[in-house]
């Protein structure tokens, strides 16, 4: 048999027996596994490659962080409102670099971008994380000290799905969120000098695709 005869009738098998792409597909059943095995690792927590660090497709939802200045809030945006820009630059071949989607991946993000809906596996079970360490830093400088605190948090799923986050330190009605935390060891660095002294609580607020959880995590004080 003709070689290119043989491959497109192996093509043509494996395309019969490929499953049908759900017409509404959700976000941590079908669009979360091909962002983890094709995105995730450049446009996650930390963005790498030359990834755009305004956006990560390893959370659905959009999220508040302190500016890496230190002052004020940025909004860093997830994988529902980049639904349009991940469809398109999936289609047009361009994402992900040198590694393209094949045309079932491509029609499941298409579909997904039509209604980008979250939806829950039935057996879904929630993240969890746990601090590892906090270390506090004092900087001599001219004309006076900086101080910063180093909190090392561990996040896990049973399932497991990867899990994006925000660590946030909270003193009475005010929250910082001051850091980005994904799957496995996060070490975030908080600047302190202009934060006012007290006991602060500690949380994590996690997204594993399914759900959004948030997880104490004890408290953390804060010098003067």
């Amino acid at each position: 048999m003709n070689r290119t005869i043989y491959l497109g009738l192996v093509g043509l098998l494996l395309a019969a027996c490929a499953p049908d792409v759900p017409a509404a597909p959700s976000f941590q059943q079908d669009i979360q596994p091909i962002l983890a095995a094709n995105c995730v690792r450049c446009h996650g927590t930390p963005a790498i490659g030359g990834a755009p660090s305004g956006f990560r497709l390893d959370m659905f939802e959009d999220v508040e962080v302190i500016d890496p200045s230190g002052v004020g809030l940025i909004t860093i945006a997830g994988a529902k409102s980049q639904s349009s820009r991940i469809a398109a630059r999936a289609a047009a071949g361009e994402m992900p670099p040198r590694f393209p989607l094949d045309d079932w991946q491509i029609e499941m993000l298409e579909n997904w971008e039509a209604n980008p809906v979250r939806g829950t596996r039935a057996d879904n079970r929630a993240p969890t994380a746990s601090v590892e360490a906090i270390e506090d830093e004092v900087v001599e400088e001219t004309p006076g000290i900086r101080r910063f605190v180093t909190i090392t948090v561990r996040v896990d799923d049973p399932d497991p799905d990867i899990v994006g986050g925000v660590l946030r330190a909270r003193l009475g009605a005010t929250v910082y969120p001051i850091g980005m935390i994904h799957s496995g060891i996060n070490r975030i660095r908080w600047e302190t000098t202009a934060i006012a002294a007290g006991e602060f609580t500690l949380d994590a607020v996690l997204d594993d695709g399914g759900v959004v959880v948030t997880v104490a995590l004890g408290s953390l004080e804060v010098n003067p």
